[in-house]
């Protein structure tokens, strides 16, 4: 019974796997691991896969069940958890390999079904292919693996007899191994050849297992290593490291004995990357290679070799390919000669970082000699069209385009399939370019690709089956059930429905497409979430019930796309069955494809050009293309013979049969040697021991001058091949050699006191008397005039020390002087030899400002601020006709056509650069050298003035390479950052080195110049070799140090480099360019290299038997000179000149054929032939260079052949003009224009901002000189004042003086004065070690200066005048503010000084506190060992005149510093202290603000008591809901709108609170909000709109509950109010973000950042001159994220609606009463700010700097009209030195608003009524009470408000009261179940108030109340018993008066009434919440030991809040108080908009 049940059960689940359909196809599923690797061995239906996962090896086990066939998968007989790799063997189709992880692995012999172990001793190597077999001996493997016996290096072991036996191979530490024959083509080496590539990277070969081995030689060349070596076919490829530039080069063997180095294209080289080169699917008989063409690898070339795979043809350009190396290219593998590839069609906005891939698919059927774009299909699926003109096919732009190897998702080849003759599928679309995977489509060709269809909308994975006849594919996209199929080619497909939802991962076949069954394995996602993979096995063998007979099948001929069917030289014919019929291929041979083979004859399409040869479309043939190779041996001289070329050979692979019309071009033909096919001649060289110190050239002569170190000068009249001593008489020892610039015959020599000079290049010397000694100081001695030669100019010195130069200039060579100018650094003619403009006797010279401050030597080269080098030009050579051009000049030259100044100072843009950064500016004049552009900024230079600048030469005029500092924000003891950029528009626009067939970041050339480089001549160039230059640098973001460096060419004028040797180098060029010659610059060599072929290939030879260190390459500046001298050091120490001779070499000189450019040895080389602009300044200019293959000489100036062409103007003929700087591509005007004129209505005439291009030739075309219209309004062209004021120390205080412009600051105990707000400062004699400055905050042009000394300075008019006061003892050290001053009477001081206390141990220090009525002229002592003594009357708190109350100690003994438990008393006195009334015996401390006074009693149990007083005689307690009567600490928030609004904490130990608020006269406190953030010090999130009464914002903790718990942390949520706390409600968050997308987020609000995070307490998020404006940071979403990651928020109607206005974190001012709006980034350095003129709606951008600053603080003047504003910051790195930049936006708003009250439309204003936003019951727009209308600037206009704008407030009516003016009373809350209406506190009973106290204050009315309390600000009238009870009317007026009730307020510690001291600006002691004085903490002394009482805690929390200014590091700091009145705006309250930075 049992048993029947099981065999059920197991019926029942075979039939849930196994499903028919139709009868005719089935399919099984089985669970399985996901493969990672799977193949089926060859001619069988076994299967093998590694599950990684699980790391087994599983294999199909066939049956039949139910007559269906089925796969088992089932785990080999290996142990488990064992296999990391299995491996087939190539050659043995039953043999198969698993690898453990171990030295026991396993092999099978019977295709998996059973398994054998073996062992090696190690594990297998981790780093490359572990086993490599060989061809032909099939059990012969090699394993590689790796040894950690001691250091882990990797061995090679090999076995004759399939791991039965191993043995070890003799080399250590081998990188690869593999047999000769490692693919069956491969038949030249021995069958026991092994090449392994060993640790020093060369390949070594043996044939007797290493008993013997040798190193492989690649021919003569050198290289670093071997980076690859693979076998392909019949080929051995290796890939190698060339020695000197690391250039890959290819070598190929056929035998394994001789290598032969790969010939690509010239300009096909590959780079140093390992993925430069794929080697594609070759044919047998070629080599098929895809080399990297540009550097972004984004496409390459792809090239196709000879039979012998060393020459190479390019095939394809831009193939496409990822970054892995893999290339889009397949070939069909059923049709020889067909292969398809993707184009990168866009390739060059691809390397430009501009665009994204373009795409196109083509085809070939002549393998890869022509290319076609791919037809596509007729119509689209539906029989629909395309969206494209199918017609257009042939250019690309709607053809079918194919997904190939790089995006393909398929296992195995791409399109096709071995046994499936022209059947191709692909994944694609049809339209101008490939589409991406997952938008194609899927398409079908059954005739080779010729033609297409669409067989499935989407992608599809798809497989080839039964020999084609059976086609399947499944969805490649989404997760699907079925599978699709067809029977008949595509024409119809069925569908399979699968039992389960698969998202497919495989679907295969065997790789012959022989069988009828397919595997598909997907994942399945089942409904707990786990993810299964499923195998099925669909059957497709019951599809047909008969085999396919004779008259089933037809004969299939592959074609090309022109019809004919000879493909490779031969006709190929398939036999296939037809696609109608119903029945299967099977595997009957039989019955299987048949392919025949008609060879074709050969016609001229079977052939190409051979190597060297190109086709002439003209000649219709191939002909040569420079001189042929000839074979070795031959060409020994001219006249010889050798048989070469017809110059064609068949394609590679073609079979063709050839016949009398073809057969010559295969045979040799006999031709004669010429003078290119002669070898090279020889190279000499010749060896002086003298040491020679330099070299001076005659130009155009073979004579040169040496000077040796002791002062000797030389002559060769050979270029260095003999030398002979001159020994002048009576010349002495010569220092300096100059030669004459322009004249080839003159020369003069310097001894140390006399000239000598020359006139016949040396010949014979005259002596010339100087009318003073040369200089000492290094400085130029000569310079020489262009045209009058002999006109000198000379720099002499007086004698050291205090020396300085003396200029004189002589107009007759030397027979008189004059001198023209003294203290100079540097003198020139103005003119030079093209620089024509300028007068001839013009003379530029860089001098000292101050000819007689300081001594020149004292200054040591280096100007300073005081004593700046000047560039002045003298005309006439007259000292007094001086005029001034630049004010601070670092270098300066002439050349050519203008002028370049580096300068250290921007001019108009005012911006800072500091000296000791080594970096300038480059100005250029224009064609007169009057006026100057600044061309390029930065630029690099060092200590001693060196400029890395240099033009180009040999060239068009116009080339400029410069270095430039790319980090100069970031110097402050960082290395440069240096960059090199290339101008070829003569400096007008300027762009970086680009390496050869690379783009991206990582290609950019860097270059040493000048400041780095100091040979003689050009640095990069010659002039005469055109196009040609070379460096030493680096590729990558930046210049690395020279001795990192390597050498670099260019061939094209410096458009694109390539290296050419490792290693920094020595360069010259000789004969044109056509010798360059490159030594050793870093090490001693005895080598040189050489290359006569431009570079493409190089040569070495040696010069010496020793090595020398060569500190000198040279050669003459003649044309043709092949001489080079090398001067260096030997062995022995000893200085030799070794000239090299060249002019051997070359076997013949260079012809120029102009009737054929064949056979001539010269080409028009064009440097504008690759630039978006073909014109080189104005002309099409085409130079003769000689070829790069050609072996011969110049010996002639090729200038002569120079061809021009003049072309039309555009906009790369114009540069910008002066006074304009480019910018984005555009020339934009620096500062203002000057050329608007004052009064300006609409529009006005100015320049364009272009001037040409002096040195341009063009004509007519465009002209950007032409004088333009611009807008008065258009202040694009006006520019922000900006200026930058650097400080050696940080700020440690400042203030305006509110009525002036004048603003103090203290660095370094140093006052400074700017009496034009910020722009510029000057130090206040006397005013120096300043230990605080004190502004009195009630009389503001007040100020005091605190010094520790008896004398106190001050000013009372604004710091025009500065006076002293005597004082009788210092002031105290002890923390107690030093003075209080009077709110009435500025002459009242009370001044707190210290006496006793000059030691720490002092036992006796004390305070002792005076106070003065005439201001210090009389002082009296008021008390002593007091803390705090202080005027008692305030602003508000009006109590009698002569009030004073003072905190003193009891005990008035001991020292004040170490006081404990000695009780700190409060007293009073009204007459100056004769009488003291003493009101509390022990205190923490008071405050007074607003109308009240608060007292901290200290109780005998160390609690507080606080006390309120409006008299500051009579005290009372005030009262709290008893739900809140215990606190932890209180902060009083403000008191501004009639009630007083506090924060009680309520959680201390996570730090958070509730607000309450007070009634109208502050008795009782009532609930406003719940949960309010605050920080340790006690700072709350709260802040009060400024301009607008009521409106304030919060942040609450939303998370208390998980916070409590444990393990959160605070998430924030912002609030704001509308009825001064009345309720609260969220911000509502913008609808998009900047960017103008919506937030992705539901229900989100928008949260800010408050107090608690801000870096200054001056800062808030809006300004009283700015109604209805606020700005803030903080996100959109449920809480409040990190403040770097928030962005910046702005609103314009009060809070009720926000923008987001900047993505980031930004600090923000508000100016001009709101016109202005600035923000500067809060996040990082910066060296801009954004501004707005219309409120945040559209923003500008304006640089004030080059080098970024950390900006901490930005502000304004107080009065909030002005348009100026200062910002703080440090340069990074630098935390000692601080920079204030000054913006002054006062140009950028021309006109002033205009109010006009009786008609709007023609005002500048608007009227904006602010309103509550949910007030939506009112018929007007009514917050508190009444409808108020606020005039605002129009935001369409550009005007400035100006003064104090007095019309800023009106208000129109009051409203009917409603729920917005009430809030709840004493003991009420609002209760959200009930519509937030006022409900009772449970357990509570209302507020009993006597008739007495409701009716206090002279209220007419009293209410019976219901829980409502009126708020105090509001003036709505009507409907208040709706909400406070019946009316009653109050008493006779009168008694009210007199029954005042002590209004008791706020339980506070002391820490929080110290902070609220700090809140007001006004308070009297504003001077110590501002941090102007913090000489010691006033209440550390009492309350440091008192560390367990409540009291003790809190007070020691808030005692250490940080005082603004003071240094103390701490971020966050508190603001004070506002003070808006609700009646209007006070625009003249700005203290708290201008706190101290």
């Amino acid at each position: 019974m049992l048993f029947r049940v099981l065999c059920i059960f197991l019926l029942i689940y075979w039939l849930s796997v196994t499903c028919i359909v139709s009868g005719e196809v089935t399919f099984t599923r089985r669970d399985i691991y996901l493969p990672s690797r799977f193949f089926y061995f060859k001619d069988s239906q076994n299967i093998l896969f590694l599950d990684n996962k699980n790391n087994d090896v599983y294999r199909s086990d066939r049956s039949k069940r139910f007559d269906k066939q089925v796969i088992d998968w089932k785990r080999v007989d290996v142990p488990e958890n064992q296999a990391y790799s299995l491996i087939p063997h190539p050659f043995d189709n039953n043999k198969a390999y698993i690898l453990t992880k171990g030295t026991t692995h396993y092999k099978t012999n019977d295709q998996g079904l059973t398994w054998e172990s073996f062992s090696v001793p190690y594990q297998p190597s981790s780093k490359g292919e572990v086993l490599s077999f060989n061809a032909k001996r099939i059990n012969q493997i090699l394993f590689r693996v790796t040894n950690c016996d001691k250091d882990c290096v990797d061995e090679v072991y090999y076995t004759k007899d399939e791991f039965k036996t191993t043995d070890k191979i003799s080399v250590e530490n081998i990188g690869k191994c593999l047999w000769g024959v490692s693919t069956k083509d491969f038949s030249g080496a021995p069958e026991n050849s092994i090449f392994c590539i060993n640790s020093e990277n060369k390949i070594i070969e043996s044939d007797d297992f290493f008993s013997n081995k040798k190193i492989v030689k690649f021919g003569d060349n050198e290289i670093t290593g071997v980076m690859g070596l693979a076998p392909v076919n019949k080929y051995l490829v290796a890939v190698v490291s060339n020695i000197d530039n690391s250039q890959l080069e290819l070598y190929v063997t056929t035998d394994g004995n001789e290598w032969k180095q790969a010939q690509f294209p010239y300009e096909s080289r590959m780079h140093e990357e390992e993925t430069s080169y794929t080697i594609l699917e070759s044919p047998v008989n070629n080599l098929v290679i895809d080399v990297l063409s540009t550097g972004s690898a984004n496409s390459g070339t792809l090239f196709s070799s000879n039979s012998d795979g060393s020459y190479f043809i390019n095939r394809l350009n831009h193939t496409n390919r990822n970054i892995d190396g893999f290339v889009d290219f397949e070939k069909d593998q059923s049709v020889n000669g067909i292969l398809l590839a993707n184009i990168v069609h866009n390739w060059k906005e691809v390397d430009d970082g501009s665009a994204l891939k373009e795409l196109k698919s083509m085809i070939t059927f002549d393998n890869g000699i022509s290319w076609n774009y791919i037809e596509p299909p007729k119509k689209n699926l539906n029989n629909k069209n395309f969206d494209c003109n199918i017609n257009d096919w042939k250019t690309g732009e709607c053809s079918l385009h194919l997904h190939s190897v790089t995006t393909a998702n398929y296992f195995g080849f791409v399109y096709s399939s071995r046994s499936t003759a022209g059947f191709l599928m692909g994944v694609g679309n049809v339209g101008s370019h490939l589409l991406s995977y997952d938008d194609c489509d899927t398409f079908l060709s059954t005739d080779g690709g010729i033609t297409w269809t669409v067989v499935a909308r989407g992608p599809h994975q798809y497989e080839f089956g039964d020999m084609g006849s059976l086609i399947v594919m499944i969805d490649d996209i989404n997760p699907t059930n079925y599978i699709l199929y067809s029977s008949d080619y595509g024409r119809t497909w069925e569908k399979l429905v699968l039992d389960a939802n698969i998202k497919v991962k495989l679907l295969t076949s065997h790789p012959d497409s022989s069988f009828q069954e397919f595997i598909v394995i997907g994942s399945f996602a089942r409904d707990n979430g786990r993810t299964h993979t499923y195998s099925y096995l669909i059957d497709f063998s019951k599809l047909h019930n008969k085999q396919c007979t004779k008259g089933d099948f037809e004969e299939w001929t592959a074609r090309k796309i022109d019809g004919k069917e000879c493909l490779m030289g031969y006709k190929t014919t398939y036999r296939r069955r037809k696609a109608d019929a119903k029945c299967y291929v099977g595997d009957d041979d039989n019955h299987s494809h048949e392919k025949k083979e008609d060879i074709c004859d050969c016609t001229d399409e079977d052939f190409e050009c051979d190597q060297n040869f190109i086709y002439d479309s003209i000649m219709k043939k191939c002909v040569a293309n420079g001189p042929e190779s000839v074979p070795p041996g031959t060409c020994k001289q001219v006249g010889d013979t050798y048989k070469g070329s017809s110059g064609y050979r068949l394609i590679p692979g073609n079979r063709c049969k050839l016949n009398s019309d073809t057969a010559w071009k295969t045979e040799p033909v006999e031709k004669s040697c010429t003078d290119y096919q002669l070898p090279f001649g020889e190279i000499s060289h010749s060896t002086h021991e003298i040491e020679f110190e330099d070299f001076y050239y005659f130009k155009n002569s073979k004579v040169i001058l040496a000077k040796t170190l002791q002062g000797n000068v030389y002559r060769s009249d050979d270029e260095g091949t003999n030398w002979k001593n001159l020994e002048l008489a009576n010349a002495g020892k010569i220092i300096f050699i100059f030669m004459h610039d322009q004249s080839s015959d003159k020369a003069y020599l310097f001894s140390e006191s006399n000239l000598w000079y020359t006139g016949n290049q040396g010949a014979s010397f005259e002596k010339i008397e100087l009318p003073l000694p040369p200089n000492n100081l290094g400085l130029p001695l000569l310079d020489f005039h262009p045209t009058e030669f002999d006109w000198l100019l000379y720099m002499g010195g007086t004698t050291c020390p205090k020396c300085h130069t003396e200029v004189h200039f002589s107009d007759n060579n030397g027979k008189s002087w004059k001198k023209i100018d003294t203290w100079a650094d540097k003198c020139i003619f103005a003119r030079d030899k093209n620089f024509e403009k300028r007068d001839k006797k013009d003379i530029f010279c860089s001098s000292y400002k101050h000819k007689n401050a300081k001594e020149q030597d004292e200054l040591q080269g280096r100007p300073t601020n005081d004593n700046p080098l000047q560039l002045v030009l003298i005309k006439d050579f007259d000292f007094t006709k001086k005029e001034v051009l630049f004010a601070n000049v670092v270098e300066f030259f002439v050349f050519d056509v203008y002028m370049a100044v580096a300068t250290e100072n921007r001019g108009q843009l005012y911006l800072y650069t500091s000296m000791n950064e080594e970096y300038g500016s480059l100005f250029k004049s224009e064609s007169a050298g009057v006026n100057y552009s600044l061309i390029l900024d930065d630029t690099n230079r060092n200590t001693v003035g060196n400029v890395d600048f240099e033009k180009v030469q040999g060239i068009v005029d116009g080339i400029i390479l410069a270095n430039v500092v790319n980090n100069t924000q970031k110097l402050n003891g960082e290395v440069k950052e240096i960059i090199t950029k290339i101008s070829f528009d003569d400096g007008s626009t300027w762009e970086r080195l680009k390496i050869e067939n690379c783009r991206g970041e990582r290609c950019y050339l860097n270059l040493h110049g000048r400041t780095t480089i100091h040979r003689p001549g050009g640095v990069f160039s010659s002039s005469s070799a055109i196009g040609l230059l070379m460096g030493v640098g680096n590729v990558g973001s930046s210049l690395k140090p020279y001795s990192e460096s390597d050498t670099f060419m260019s061939r094209d004028a410096g458009r694109t480099w390539s290296k050419i040797r490792n290693g920094e180098s020595l360069y010259a060029f000789g004969d044109q360019g056509s010798i360059m010659v490159v030594v050793d610059d870093e090490t001693s060599t005895k080598l040189l290299l050489y290359s006569s072929n431009y570079g493409k290939s190089w040569n070495r030879y040696q010069f010496s038997d020793t090595p020398v260190r060569i500190t000198q390459l040279t050669t003459a500046s003649n044309q043709s000179t092949m001489k080079f001298i090398i001067r260096g050091i030997n062995n022995n120490q000893k200085w030799v000149l070794i000239t090299v001779d060249f002019s051997s070499l070359l076997p013949k000189k260079c012809e120029i054929i102009n009737s054929d450019s064949i056979k001539s040895d010269f080409e028009v080389f064009d440097p504008m032939v690759y630039s978006k602009n073909k014109c080189f300044l104005g002309e099409k200019v085409t130079y003769l260079r000689r070829k790069i293959d050609r072996k011969c000489k110049i010996l002639e100036d090729l200038q002569e052949y120079e061809k021009k062409e003049k072309c039309e103007c555009n906009e790369y003929d114009f540069e910008c003009d002066v006074g304009y700087w480019r910018e984005d591509g555009k020339c934009k005007l620096l500062g203002y224009d000057h050329q608007r004129p004052d009064v300006c209505d609409n529009k006005y005439l100015a320049k364009s901002g272009y001037r040409k291009i002096s040195k341009s030739k063009c004509e007519g075309g465009k002209d950007l000189t032409k004088d333009i219209y611009k807008s008065c309004n258009d202040t694009v062209n006006i520019d922000i004042i900006t200026n930058l004021t650097s400080f050696d120390s940080q700020i440690t205080d400042y203030f305006y003086f509110i009525n002036s412009n004048t603003t103090l600051i203290r660095v370094n105990k140093q006052v400074w004065k700017s009496t034009d707000q910020g722009n510029s400062w000057e130090p206040i004699d006397g005013l120096d070690n300043v230990l605080a400055m004190i502004q009195n905050p009630y009389f503001n042009n007040y100020a005091y200066f605190i010094k520790l000394s008896d004398t106190l300075y001050y000013t009372t008019d604004s710091a025009e005048t500065i006076n002293t006061m005597s004082l009788k003892l210092n002031p105290n050290v002890l923390g107690i503010p030093v003075l209080d001053f009077h709110p009435k009477y500025p002459d009242r001081l009370i001044y707190t000084a210290s006496e006793g206390c000059e030691s720490i141990f002092s036992t006796n220090c004390h305070s002792v506190a005076y106070y003065t009525k005439n201001h210090g002229k009389h002082w009296s002592e008021l008390d002593k060992y007091s803390r705090i003594c202080t005027w008692g009357r305030d602003s508000k708190f009006t109590i009698d005149v002569n009030f004073i109350f003072c905190e003193s100690y009891r005990d008035k003994t001991g020292s004040q510093r170490s006081f404990y438990n000695n009780p700190l008393q409060l007293w009073s006195t009204r007459d100056f202290g004769a009488n003291k009334h003493i009101l509390f015996d022990n205190i923490n401390g008071f405050i007074t603000f607003e109308n009240f006074m608060v007292v901290a009693e200290l109780l005998s149990n160390h609690k507080l008591q606080l006390w309120a007083s409006m008299d500051g005689e009579k005290f009372a307690k005030t009262q709290y809901p008893p739900y809140m009567e215990v606190q932890d600490a209180y902060t009083i928030l403000e008191s501004t709108t009639g009630s007083v609004i506090l924060h009680a904490t309520t959680s201390s130990q996570y730090h958070w609170g509730n607000i309450m608020k007070s009634n109208y006269n502050g008795t009782y406190y009532s609930l406003s909000l719940k949960n309010v953030n605050r920080d340790v010090k006690g700072f709350v999130d709260f802040e009060k709109m400024r301009g607008i009464e009521g409106i304030a914002l919060a942040n609450i903790v939303s998370n208390t509950n998980e916070i409590i718990i444990g393990g959160s942390v605070k998430k924030l949520q912002s609030r704001i109010t509308f009825n001064d706390g009345g309720t609260w409600q969220p911000l509502n968050p913008p609808k998009v973000d900047s960017d103008n997308r919506t937030y992705d987020c539901n229900g989100c609000k928008l949260h800010l950042h408050s107090y608690t995070e801000r870096k200054n307490p001056g800062d808030s998020f809006s300004s009283s001159s700015a109604v209805g404006l606020m700005i803030g940071v903080g996100n959109v979403g449920d809480h409040l994220t990190p403040y770097l990651d928030g962005n910046t928020f702005l609103t314009r109607d009060a809070g009720i609606t926000w923008t987001e206005v900047r993505k980031g974190a930004y600090m923000y001012e508000f100016g001009g009463q709101g016109s202005v709006l600035v923000l500067v980034d809060d996040e990082a350095p910066t060296n801009h700010i954004l501004y707005s003129f219309n409120e945040g709606k559209s923003w500008q951008k304006h640089l004030f700097t080059n080098k970024p600053i950390r900006v901490h603080d930005i502000t304004t003047h107080p009065n909030g009209t002005q348009n100026k504003f200062l910002l703080r910051g440090r340069y990074q790195g630098n935390s000692n030195n601080e920079v204030v930049v000054y913006l002054d936006f006062t140009p950028k708003l021309l006109n002033k608003c205009l109010l006009n009250i009786n008609n709007l439309n023609e005002s500048d204003f608007d009227l904006w009524k602010p309103k509550h936003p949910e007030h939506s019951g009112h018929q007007h727009d009514c917050l508190f009470g009444h409808v108020a209308e606020y005039y605002r600037r129009n935001l369409k206009r550009d005007c400035y408000i100006g003064e104090e704008f007095s019309q800023s407030k009106e208000i129109l009516k009051n409203c009917k009261c409603d729920e917005y003016d009430f809030e709840c009373d004493f003991n009420y809350f609002r209760d959200k179940n009930k519509n937030n209406s006022c409900t009772l506190v449970p357990d509570t009973s209302p507020l009993k108030l006597t008739i007495q106290e409701m009716c206090a204050n002279g209220a007419k009315v009293w209410y019976n109340g219901s829980g409502y309390r009126k708020i105090p600000i509001s003036t709505c009238s009507g409907d208040e018993e709706a909400f406070l009870g019946k009316a009653n009317m109050c008493p006779s007026v009168g008694s009210s008066s007199n029954k005042w009730i002590t209004i008791i307020i706020v339980l506070i510690v002391l820490g929080a009434i110290i902070a609220c001291c700090m809140y007001r600006r006004r308070n009297r002691y504003s001077y110590l919440s501002q941090g102007r004085i913090r000489l010691g903490d006033p209440t550390q002394s009492f309350l440091s030991n008192i560390f367990e009482s409540f009291l003790d805690i809190v007070s020691q929390i808030l005692s250490k809040i940080p005082l603004p200014g003071s240094g103390s590091g701490n971020r966050y700091r508190y603001r004070p108080v506002p003070q808006d009145d609700h009646q209007e705006v006070l625009l003249n309250d700005y203290d708290i908009d201008n706190q101290e930075l």
